[in-house]
């Protein structure tokens, strides 16, 4: 059993009690030892226990033939997992970071969500909005409502499961996974791409393919919208770096095929204005596992169909904007939006919208290396 012991560096603490105390004493029980403290849960495989033992010479106390006295301190802690969320609501599905925002508003449309919606400023649902919120399987306390600020317009929810009124804001989970850096020196901006030119002869059985790569811009003229032609068929692969915005327009009767795609946006506004069929899914494996879009500007991000020639159209994966409003928008009912977590400023859903998501057990990011709650230190007892 691992064991260290070191001169007590708060010595200022202590002199005024004792002056004759002898050095603190700490023993770590480490979690590859094979006697596991007692305290640890039973599912945890990363527990520890650290032990602060102190030695004091007593004085009035010697009349009874006590020399000594011997104080100890026991801690347990679990490194590395999941905090539960009854503890700050640690399992967002999902977050609104901005205090000076409307935090999450839910004024339109269908949402399903299985996990937690935190915010750091209100929660609202206006109208006839409907709003589910359901546990996550096999974790205990999840499926609540957490706000710094009020939450207004779930009176049919327990108020076990509406916490407003929260002290300490919620922190970013995929801020340690998702960098800036990373991604600038990825996509090298220096030597950026124009937006793409749709042919003339884009069709289903000549489908054109969006090259992955790093763009100035993924949008038209004065950054008007990227228009796919009638009966064209896009394509998307891979990972897409944009500098300046995105504006992307599907026309009715054409195709948006999107497979295992990533998009990075420095600065600008994010547009997609949906008319066809539409189909934009993050990659299943990689260091961007699950996540659909990183938007790092202030510009909003919003996703909006226009009419019925979208429906059966599908938009999953991470939504990460830590600066902006992200919004979903329908015009027409049919048109599902899904997700495995989302976390921006500020979240907006209206019109018909139908909005699903289904974070993983650890939260929007928790996949991801550097991501979600890892590392982080809960005490046991």
């Amino acid at each position: 059993m691992p064991s260290t012991a070191e001169e007590n560096k708060n010595d200022a603490v202590f002199a005024p009690i004792n002056q004759d105390a002898t050095p603190l004493a700490v023993q770590i029980v480490l979690p590859s030892t094979t006697a596991a403290p007692t305290d640890c849960p039973r599912t945890s495989t990363k527990c520890f226990q650290v032990t602060a033992t102190q030695q004091w010479r007593t004085f009035f106390l010697q009349i009874f033939g006590i020399s000594t006295l011997t104080t100890n301190a026991v801690a347990t802690a679990i490194s590395g997992e999941v905090i539960p969320p009854d503890e700050a609501g640690a399992v967002p599905a999902i977050l609104a970071l901005s205090r000076d925002q409307a935090g999450v508003s839910f004024t339109g449309g269908t949402v399903t969500i299985s996990g937690d919606v935190n915010s750091n400023s209100d929660i609202v649902r206006t109208g006839s909005t409907s709003v589910t919120v359901n546990p996550l399987p096999k974790t205990e306390n999840s499926g609540t409502l957490n706000a710094v600020g009020v939450i207004t317009g779930f009176n049919s929810l327990p108020a076990a499961r509406r916490k407003q009124g929260i002290a300490s804001l919620f922190a970013d989970p995929c801020a340690g996974a998702l960098r800036r850096q990373d991604m600038e020196r990825e996509a090298n901006f220096a030597s950026c791409l124009p937006p793409p030119s749709f042919p003339s002869n884009c069709s289903s059985s000549n489908p054109f393919t969006i090259p992955a790569g790093t763009y100035c811009s993924l949008a038209g003229p004065n950054n008007q919208a990227l228009s796919i032609p009638t009966q064209c068929t896009v394509r998307m692969r891979g990972n897409y770096y944009v500098r300046d915005g995105l504006n992307i327009e599907s026309n009715p009767n054409t195709v948006l095929d999107g497979e295992g795609v990533f998009i990075y946006n420095k600065t600008g506004a994010v547009q997609f204005l949906l008319g066809g069929r539409v189909t934009l899914t993050p990659a299943t494996s990689g260091t961007k596992s699950g996540v659909l879009m990183f938007h790092d500007g202030v510009g909003d991000v919003s996703f909006q169909t226009r009419n019925s020639g979208a429906t059966g159209a599908r938009i999953d994966g991470i939504f990460y904007a830590p600066r902006a409003t992200l919004s979903f928008s329908a015009n027409h009912s049919g048109w599902p939006y899904s997700s495995t977590g989302i976390v921006a400023a500020a979240v907006q859903t209206s019109g018909s919208t139908l909005l699903t998501v289904n974070t993983p057990p650890g939260g929007a990011c928790s996949n991801l290396k550097g991501g979600g709650l890892l590392g982080r230190v809960k005490l046991v007892r």
